[in-house]
């Protein structure tokens, strides 16, 4: 490997971790999103992108139930 790759380590190998802090808000994608909900209770998230992409069954609706609301 060292002949292959001369250019010296950029990082270094702890052998110990003390603690892994995550941060799980910032994990968070910060974007517009549409709600939906179906008559039978059938409720969906999708991004602002998705939705403006697809077409008007892209809510995945089984036979016989409609949309009773969005936003």
């Amino acid at each position: 490997v060292k002949k292959a790759f001369k250019t010296p380590r950029l990082t270094s190998i702890e052998h110990e971790i003390e603690e892994i802090v995550i941060d799980k808000v910032a994990m968070i994608n910060s974007e517009q999103v549409m709600f939906t909900i179906s008559r039978d209770g059938y409720f969906k998230r999708v991004s602002m992108r998705s939705y403006g992409a697809s077409k008007e069954d892209m809510t995945g609706l089984k036979e016989g139930d409609h949309l009773v609301g969005y936003g």
